[in-house]
């Protein structure tokens, strides 16, 4: 992923990724200052969201104690995750799913005020698990969202119906554009 930064304004003290200039994936991963050590005391469980057969980890609801916010939690196995970015990339050369580029682009885009991304809230890890905590998004993802509208079959009425959707995701994607980053 190269990242032309010509429209993100360069603030002194943020992290070398988010300067003027192009940067690639390891300056990116950098975004990923530190990894906190997970406190099961700090937040309570609510509910799991989803499974994430795949890489055998799950997203949890969960409500942070000190302060109430409803936060969503990816844990995923070490054993999937690896310890760092450098050896999930020797590890699992070919995949498509990068989770420490996932947890990263989501800092970066925080951090730069991309406001169609969810909060980020840290990385924590624990003897067995990576988790993401992230801002909670109401609905949970895309697909599922729109699968809970209760949709008519494809056609004329599902294509009105999902308008108001598209043209939101466009526009976020166009903007995502702006900023530089470039899909593989």
């Amino acid at each position: 992923m190269a990242i032309d930064h010509t429209e993100v304004p360069t603030r002194p003290g943020l992290f070398p990724a988010l300067q003027q200039g192009k940067v690639d994936d390891i300056m990116i991963l950098r975004c990923i200052d530190k990894l906190q050590i997970w406190d099961p005391e700090r937040f309570e469980v609510v509910a799991t969201l989803q499974s994430c057969p795949r890489n055998a980890g799950h997203v949890r609801l969960v409500q942070e104690r000190s302060t109430g916010r409803r936060l969503a939690v990816k844990r995923m196995p070490l054993s999937w995750t690896c310890q760092d970015a450098d050896t999930f990339r020797f590890t699992y050369p070919m995949e498509t799913e990068v989770p420490w580029m996932d947890m990263a682009a989501t800092r970066w885009l925080n951090l730069v005020g991309f406001k169609h991304c969810v909060d980020f809230a840290g990385v924590f890890r624990d003897e067995d698990y990576i988790a993401f905590v992230m801002g909670l998004a109401e609905g949970g993802d895309l697909f599922s969202f729109v699968d809970a509208m209760g949709l008519p079959a494809p056609g004329p009425v599902l294509e009105e119906a999902l308008q108001p959707i598209a043209v939101e995701f466009l526009f976020a994607v166009a903007r995502l554009h702006r900023l530089g980053p470039a899909h593989r």
